[in-house]
C-alpha cells in the first residue's frame, strides 16, 4: 500500500514547482475536485431513510491526477487553499491566484516546517485552561433541523420536555458554562452569529457584562450550519497553533472554514489541515473531528488516543496525523461502537462520549469508561513507520500507568462520559447525570462543576463538545 500525506511534499516543494504552478493558473481542480463516494449506509436496510453514516471519498486519478507528481501537487496546493480564510478563498475563486495568496502560503510552510522540525510543547486533556471558546448560533442555523430530526442526529425535545432546536434554550445553556467557567477565572470567548436578532444580542450582552473575563465576537456563522454549536468538533488544539481537521458527515462540511474564520478573527494562524491521503492511486479525505482526541500525558509518555468508528479517524487521517506528530507521542486508534437505527441507543460518535479523563488525582493518574461502547480487547497503534500493532486498553492503560474505571449506566449517554476537565482535578459536567456525578465525587473526590445543558445536549453534545480550549490569544 503506497500512502502519501502533504508532508511529504513539504521538503519537495520545488520538485514538483511546475505542477504546483500549473494547478495555480488551473485552480477550480483544487477548489472543487472531482470526487466518488462509497458509503456505508448503502448497504443497511432502509437507506436513505436512517441516521447519518459517513463516506468514504476518493478523488480518482482519472482526470487531471493521472500522474503521482500531479497528485502529490494536489495534496500539497490543497493543503494551502483549505487553511485560507473566506475573504482570501473568496479573492482566489474570483480574481484568481494573486500574490497575497503567494504570501499566505510562504508564511503557511515556514509554520509547518517548524512544527514538523521541531517537538512544539503540547497540552494534555488534564492542563489547566485559561480561554475557553464557546458558540452562540442562531435559529438562522438552527432551522435547518426542523422537520428533519433524524438527519441531524437531533432530538426534538430535551430530556426537560422544551422544544429543539432553540436560540432561546442554547444560549441559556451556553451562559450556564460561561458562568460557571468565570467562577474558575477561565477567559470565555463567545462567538456569537451576527444575524442573532438585536434584542437576544443586547440580553447575551447584559449577561456576561457582569464579567471582564468574558468577550464576544460577531462572525458570519453561515446557513445550514446547525451544529456549529459544537466548537470542539472542527479542531484540535493539543498545541499553541489549531490543527483544522474534516468533517465526516456531509451535513457538517464547511463548519472547518468557519472555525478558520473564528481564529482569524483571533489572530491564531492554523497550522495544519488534516485533509488527503494517497492511498494506492486514490487520494482519500481524511475524517477527522476534535470530540475524537484525547491527548494523555503521564510519567510514561504521550498518548493521543483518538476514536475509529461512525464518525471515527480513519486510515487517511491517522497516517497524516502519524507523520505530523512527533516521535515521543503515541497514536492510538480505539474502536467505537457504532449504530444503524438507534443512533441514540447503541452508537459512539466521538470518543468522548465513552471515556473521561480524570488526571493526576493525588499522586494516580485515573480515567472513567463507558466499556459496552468502546472496543475494549482490540485498540491499534500507528507506529512512526505506519506499521500497525494490536493491544487492548487494559494494556495500553497499564503501558500509560492509568487506573481505568467504569461509571455508573445512568443518565444521559451523550453526556455521562462527556466532560471539560479544567486541571487541578475540576470538571465541567451535565448535572442530569445524577448517578454518575455522585460517584465521581465519592470514588475520586472529584471537584465537579455541575450545569444545566439540556439543549446541548438533547442536539448530540454534552460540555466537552461545546467548548474548545485556547492556548494562546496574539489579539
Amino acid at each position: 500500500m503506497k500512502l502519501i500525506t502533504y508532508v511529504d511534499t513539504l521538503f519537495d516543494r520545488q520538485k514538483y514547482s511546475e505542477e504546483i504552478d500549473k494547478l495555480k493558473r488551473n485552480i477550480e481542480h483544487i477548489l472543487s475536485p472531482k470526487t466518488t463516494n462509497s458509503c456505508y449506509g448503502e448497504i443497511i436496510k432502509g437507506y436513505p431513510n436512517i441516521p447519518p453514516q459517513p463516506c468514504t471519498q476518493t478523488i480518482s486519478s482519472s482526470w487531471a491526477l493521472t500522474e503521482e507528481k500531479y497528485r502529490y501537487a494536489f495534496i500539497y496546493l490543497d493543503q494551502i487553499v483549505s487553511l485560507m480564510p473566506s475573504k482570501l478563498l473568496k479573492e482566489l475563486a474570483t480574481e484568481g491566484w494573486r500574490e497575497t495568496h503567494d504570501n499566505f502560503e510562504d508564511r503557511l510552510i515556514k509554520e509547518q516546517l517548524n512544527l514538523l522540525q521541531n517537538n512544539l510543547y503540547v497540552y494534555p486533556e488534564d492542563a489547566e485552561k485559561k480561554h475557553i471558546l464557546l458558540a452562540v448560533p442562531s435559529n438562522r442555523q438552527f432551522k435547518e433541523v426542523l422537520g428533519r430530526w433524524e438527519k441531524w442526529v437531533w432530538r426534538r425535545y430535551t430530556l426537560n420536555g422544551e422544544k429543539t432546536p432553540d436560540e432561546n434554550g442554547w444560549m441559556r445553556d451556553i451562559m450556564n458554562i460561561v458562568e460557571a467557567l468565570n467562577q474558575e477565572r477561565v477567559r470565555c470567548i463567545i462567538v456569537v452569529d451576527k444575524y442573532l436578532p438585536s434584542n437576544k444580542m443586547e440580553e447575551l450582552k447584559d449577561k456576561i457584562s457582569h464579567s471582564p473575563l468574558n468577550k464576544i465576537i460577531k462572525i458570519d456563522l453561515g446557513e445550514g450550519y446547525a451544529k456549529i454549536g459544537y466548537v470542539r468538533d472542527q479542531s484540535l488544539t493539543i498545541t499553541e497553533q489549531p490543527f483544522i481537521g474534516n468533517m465526516a458527515l456531509k451535513i457538517r462540511a464547511g463548519e472547518e472554514r468557519k472555525i478558520i474564520d473564528i481564529y482569524d478573527e483571533l489572530g491564531l494562524e492554523p497550522v495544519i489541515r488534516i485533509r488527503w491521503s494517497q492511498i494506492n492511486n486514490g487520494i482519500i479525505k481524511a475524517n477527522a473531528e476534535g470530540g475524537n482526541f484525547i491527548l494523555i500525558q503521564t510519567d510514561n509518555g504521550k498518548y493521543l488516543l483518538t476514536g475509529i468508528g461512525v464518525r471515527g479517524s480513519n486510515l487517511a487521517a491517522l497516517v497524516t496525523m502519524r507523520k505530523v506528530l512527533s516521535e515521543d507521542i503515541h497514536l492510538i486508534g480505539i474502536p467505537l461502537s457504532g449504530y444503524i437505527k438507534k443512533w441514540s441507543e447503541t452508537g459512539a460518535v466521538h470518543l468522548d462520549v465513552v471515556l473521561t479523563y480524570l488526571g493526576d488525582l493525588n499522586g494516580t493518574y485515573y480515567a472513567v469508561i463507558d466499556p459496552m461502547r468502546v472496543g475494549f480487547y482490540s485498540v491499534i497503534e500507528i507506529e512512526k513507520n505506519l506499521d500497525i500493532s494490536i493491544k487492548t486498553i487494559p494494556q495500553l492503560f497499564h503501558e500509560m500507568g492509568v487506573y481505568l474505571d467504569e461509571i455508573p449506566h445512568s443518565g444521559s449517554k451523550i453526556t455521562m462520559a462527556n466532560a471539560l476537565n479544567l486541571g487541578k482535578g475540576k470538571l465541567v459536567v451535565d448535572r442530569y447525570n445524577k448517578e454518575v456525578n455522585k460517584y465521581l465525587v465519592r470514588e475520586f473526590g472529584i471537584d465537579l462543576i455541575q450545569i444545566e445543558i439540556p439543549h446541548i445536549e438533547a442536539g448530540g453534545g454534552g460540555v466537552r463538545c461545546s467548548t474548545k480550549e485556547i492556548w494562546e490569544i496574539h489579539r
